[in-house]
């Protein structure tokens, strides 16, 4: 049974943002226009009638003011920042996400869902559900335990990770995760009831990532991401420097300056690029014919799916995240190892063949699974049944 739509139309969403993630650090990391995209839609259609961003920065709430007054957000998203009294290194962020559910109360009694943005903060929705009696959706793009462990983050971090994410599968009334892999470990390592966990993709906006006739680099290779130890560029230039091709990277990160260092040293071509908006990336993406992503582990990438839906030749590691976005010589090539041999091997193998149909069968396959359009039906279609079930509990 639908829940009564002019109800729904009118209910107010309350957006957790990730702890120490600010609207300035969006835009400062080209994230803004692509973030926006999925709350704007829910908007237009009427899902909501008011949308609250709750974030860590203490000017983003002016800087939402000049954004819509230069018609760049939608007027019904309100922005709700960190006050600057929380601006003290390392605790500040934590002291506020704790403190947020009693410091914005009226928000929360005017609210009708909650959603997380990563689990990194979720007790900040956790506390607000149970004191305001809300309806909770726990939303991750990766699972935070998994993505520590794979980086040898310390045991400790490891494990109050798996406590947090416990504690925030049990109460929540709603689970999204964006891989088939995610929603499998959460029902086999916390129980959590398989009809709780939906699959919602990452999504693209297709209608500006798509294919578009430019002169393509022939002998260049495309890499866009942060420049971190899970992106494994360091067996990637090695790999690049046996090809005698160029490495063109967009990203910033703390590997920088090593890398290169590392660059020089293996006597390679390494272009390290300024981080661009989202919007910028289209044109950049479709001066390219390969795009690589040779990482360690992802989540659901989003740089990888943006550059199928543009038609690239795409090549990545086979491991959780990408394996369920690449189909090995249909949509793009997947890596056997995560070694600078392997690597060297694919990217040999794949840019002689050079076979441009693959990269016409992952814009069809972009478009038709990670589109903008069907992951806010999808994300439509969870609220409505959970809001529904939550009703039906607490009437």
């Amino acid at each position: 049974m639908a829940i009564n739509c002019e109800l729904y139309k009118k209910m107010v969403l309350v957006v957790f943002f990730t702890r120490t993630v600010s609207l300035e650090s969006w835009i400062n990391c080209g994230l803004y226009d692509r973030e926006k995209l999925l709350y704007e839609k829910h908007l237009e259609l009427g899902n909501f009638s008011k949308i609250y961003w709750l974030t860590y920065g203490s000017n983003d709430y002016f800087l939402s003011k000049k954004l819509k007054k230069n018609k760049k957000m939608h007027i019904n998203i309100e922005v709700v920042g960190m006050h600057r009294v929380f601006n003290i290194p390392i605790i500040g962020s934590y002291i506020y996400s704790l403190l947020s559910p009693f410091y914005h109360a009226n928000i929360f009694l005017n609210s009708d869902v909650l959603k997380t943005q990563q689990m990194d903060g979720a007790w900040s929705a956790i506390i607000a559900k149970l004191i305001y009696k809300k309806p909770l959706i726990i939303r991750t793009g990766y699972t935070q335990s998994i993505f520590f462990e794979n980086a040898n983050i310390s045991k400790l971090k490891v494990q109050l990770s798996r406590v947090l994410e416990k504690i925030s599968y049990k109460f929540c009334d709603a689970a999204i995760v964006s891989s088939y892999q995610d929603k499998q470990y959460l029902i086999d390592k916390y129980g959590v009831p398989k009809e709780k966990v939906n699959v919602v993709h990452n999504y693209v906006d297709i209608s500006i990532f798509k294919p578009v006739n430019l002169n393509k680099y022939d002998n260049r290779l495309l890499f866009i991401g942060r420049l971190s130890d899970q992106k494994n560029l360091f067996n990637l230039i090695d790999a690049v420097s046996k090809t005698g091709m160029v490495l063109d990277v967009y990203g910033q990160g703390e590997l920088k300056n090593e890398l290169k260092l590392f660059s020089q040293k293996k006597k390679v071509v390494v272009n390290f690029n300024r981080v661009v908006r989202n919007i910028d990336l289209p044109r950049i993406i479709n001066s390219y014919k390969f795009y690589i992503l040779p990482s360690l582990y992802e989540g659901t990438p989003k740089t990888l799916i943006e550059a199928m839906a543009c038609g690239l030749i795409c090549i990545g590691t086979n491991v959780i995240g990408t394996r369920e976005v690449i189909n090995d010589g249909l949509n793009g090539y997947l890596i056997d190892g995560t070694d600078v041999e392997s690597i060297f091997l694919t990217l040999n193998k794949v840019t002689k063949l050079n076979n441009e149909s693959i990269g016409k069968t992952a814009t069809d396959f972009i478009s038709k699974h990670y589109s903008l359009e069907s992951h806010v039906e999808k994300e439509n279609n969870i609220f409505i049944e959970f809001i529904n079930n939550y009703k039906r509990a607490h009437d």
